[in-house]
């Protein structure tokens, strides 16, 4: 008899291949290939909070406004360095612009599509980060999963990590006792200058 979990993630897997074809027909121009992986989105579904269509239409809505961000013709700047990160519709903002009306103007693009519920602004008013930084960063968000991974107090599939200059944001639909957990652990990691809970509560 075959497991539920696996008769889930087989299901799940057929879902995405159907998905997949109307994604590809409809958002011309939009780089989803690596956002499909079939398998890949199949297990983590099987832990996700979250609808399948709800999943891609994070992913797919990510790389439209990452996009629009590049494209557009008032954010040429080279001191623009912003990522959106999005969980359900809740989007977060993280990076660096030189002025007021540049982050105006990317929170204006993040707000405009419809699959929209949330935006939380969190770019900082200044230069761009540094190389150093940036590799700074990417050690402590690898860090960071890595412990989660370990913890049996969280279900590391169930968050996201973002880092940004050494500020840690833990997105994902969780319990309180779940977000607790994962800030406590994402804390005793060393570099980390803060931590802030994204969550949305089950």
């Amino acid at each position: 008899m075959t497991h539920p979990s696996n008769l889930r993630q087989h299901v799940c897997g057929i879902a995405l291949m159907g998905l997949s074809v109307i994604l590809i027909s409809g958002c011309v121009g939009i780089p989803i290939a690596g956002l499909i992986g079939g398998s890949a989105i199949a297990i983590d579904l099987s832990r996700d909070n979250r609808s399948v269509g709800t999943y891609l239409n994070d992913n797919v809505l990510e790389a439209k406004i990452s996009n629009e961000i590049r494209s557009d013709a008032t954010l040429s700047s080279s001191q623009i360095h912003v990522s959106p990160t999005i969980i359900n519709g809740v989007i977060l903002l993280t990076g660096e612009a030189p002025n007021r009306t540049h982050i105006d103007r990317i929170l204006d693009i993040a707000k405009s599509f419809k699959n929209t519920r949330k935006v939380i602004n969190r770019i900082e008013l200044a230069g761009t980060s540094t190389l150093a930084s940036r590799a700074n960063d990417s050690w402590i968000t690898m860090e960071v999963k890595t412990a989660l991974f370990h913890s049996e107090k969280v279900d590391h599939l169930r968050i996201k990590v973002v880092t940004e200059r050494a500020h840690v944001y833990l997105m994902g639909i969780v319990s309180t006792e779940e977000a607790d957990a994962a800030a406590q652990v994402a804390r005793s990691i060393n570099g980390v200058a803060r931590v802030v809970k994204v969550f949305e509560y089950l």
